[in-house]
């Protein structure tokens, strides 16, 4: 992967931003694999296809309740 394949990508706290959640939910969502994420010397970089996903898993949940 190049590196400007990645510089546009958020970092942990702008991805909890977006998703509306905790860092500590997308730090889980990390671990468990469902947020896929390149680490670098300044954190951890997600990509941001993953976190698109999420967002619309989470808004169809929150739709269907």
């Amino acid at each position: 992967m190049e590196q400007s394949d990645i510089t546009n990508w958020p970092g942990r706290s702008e991805a909890a931003r977006i998703l509306r959640c905790s860092s500590e939910l997308i730090g889980q969502l990390m671990n468990s694999g469902r947020l896929r994420f390149v680490p670098t010397k300044l954190g951890k970089l997600i990509d941001p296809a993953d976190l698109e996903r999420v967002r619309r898993e989470r808004e169809a949940k929150g739709a269907a309740a």
